[in-house]
């Protein structure tokens, strides 16, 4: 039952919001996936400090702040023109593994 719920799902949504992603021209795209990235600053930031890395976890709190601001919701990364660096995004496995 969840398969085809799931079919429906691809058939009704995801499918036609791809088509249109598709049309777009490269800025909005790069736009879409900057937004996109910096939202993943929401994950990213928890589990760096959850693992001590509390200068990571600073600068990508800045970046974050920067780009949703400035950046207007991210879809500029104004933080990687000004120089914050951009660090590997972290998950809650990632964390997990850290604790062994």
């Amino acid at each position: 039952m969840n398969f085809i719920h799931n079919q429906g799902l691809d058939k009704v949504i995801f499918k036609p919001v791809a088509s249109v992603y598709r049309l777009m021209p490269s800025p909005v795209k790069t736009g879409v996936s900057n937004s996109l990235n910096n939202l993943s600053n929401l994950v990213t930031v928890p589990n760096n400090l959850l693992q001590g890395e509390f200068r990571k976890a600073g600068i990508n709190t800045g970046r974050f702040l920067i780009n949703t601001t400035i950046g207007i919701i991210g879809i500029f990364d104004i933080a990687d023109m000004i120089g914050f660096p951009e660090y590997e995004k972290e998950d809650y496995g990632q964390t997990l593994g850290s604790y062994g």
